[in-house]
């Protein structure tokens, strides 16, 4: 008897496809894969919801400069949803730490390119 639910079994699935789409530079893709998940009519568990917000921001991070303030977003929300599932009781949870730093790595790139649109648009 498996401990793992054949839904968990099927998120996982998916999970690794978005994770091999954005490895091979597919953000497209990953961003669209991700997107079917998210609005499906029955909810998706919590830790997944957050695991597929995770992926978009990741994606849009990646994907082309004027897609890190939305990537922002994905990933502050990834990051409430990690903040309030208990992965393992009593334990770290190591994806929203992840999550935090790749936000901090993110902020200056997002303050840049408001930066050089300014210089652009001759402010």
């Amino acid at each position: 008897m498996s401990l793992v639910s054949q839904d968990t079994l099927v998120y996982i699935g998916f999970v690794e496809q978005c994770r091999d789409l954005i490895e091979n530079t597919y953000y497209g893709e990953a961003i669209h894969l991700a997107d079917q998940i998210l609005s499906r009519p029955s909810p998706t568990p919590q830790f997944f919801k957050a695991y597929f917000l995770l992926i978009k921001g990741v994606a849009y991070s990646t994907y082309n400069p004027g897609g890190l303030a939305a990537a922002r977003g994905f990933f502050q929300e990834s990051l409430y949803l990690f903040e309030t599932c208990q992965m393992v009781p009593g334990q770290p949870n190591n994806l929203a730490e992840w999550v935090k730093k790749e936000l901090e790595k993110l902020e200056p790139k997002i303050q840049a390119c408001k930066f050089w649109s300014l210089v652009r648009i001759g402010v």
